[in-house]
């Protein structure tokens, strides 16, 4: 029994790897499509041995997501979600995609909520900054310079930091430095 559970998460944790390996590739061609087959290949052999798991569905999820299919990923990670145990890893990851899913139907208060759940427990910059994104959307002005200057305490040189700072200050009306 202990062997078969070994097994299944490392081929959870191959078929994660795999779609890690997918977003990871530049161009999205043939090579990196076979990473999300065998991604989904191994998932369609592990799910059914344990159909509740929240890590699988968190993958199934992140899976759905890079083949686009937003609106079945935000009920696969839902269900997840109510699977998984408050405040451990899984939970904030597959937080973390549901917010990304919400984001992507254009469901952006939902997609807030998440982002902030995460930023509010977890000192995750990647939630930080897809909040930052969603509350300048937003025009909350008050709400993302919060949200920036705790990303430019920790990453001051970030591009996408950067990239924020200069969104803030153009909905703020402030005009950028000209070099000569």
């Amino acid at each position: 029994m202990q062997a078969r559970a070994a097994q299944t998460g490392l081929s959870a944790l191959l078929a994660d790897i795999k779609l890690d390996q997918y977003m990871a590739s530049p161009t999205k061609d043939a090579a990196a499509q076979l990473f999300l087959k065998e991604a989904e290949e191994a998932l369609e052999q592990l799910i059914p041995r344990e159909p509740d798991s929240p890590r699988l569905r968190r993958i199934q999820g992140k899976l759905q997501l890079f083949q686009g299919k937003s609106t079945e990923a935000i009920q696969t990670l839902k269900n997840a979600l109510a699977q998984a145990s408050d405040g451990d890893r899984t939970y904030f990851e597959i937080k973390y995609l549901l917010g990304r899913a919400y984001s992507l139907t254009g469901q952006n208060d939902s997609a807030e909520k998440c982002m902030q759940e995460i930023a509010d427990r977890l000192d995750y910059m990647p939630a930080q900054l897809e909040l930052c994104r969603l509350l300048l959307a937003k025009r909350d002005l008050p709400g993302a310079t919060k949200v920036l200057n705790t990303l430019k305490a920790k990453a001051p040189n970030s591009p996408e930091v950067i990239s924020l700072e200069t969104a803030l200050n153009e909905l703020n009306g402030v005009q950028p430095l000209k070099v000569d």
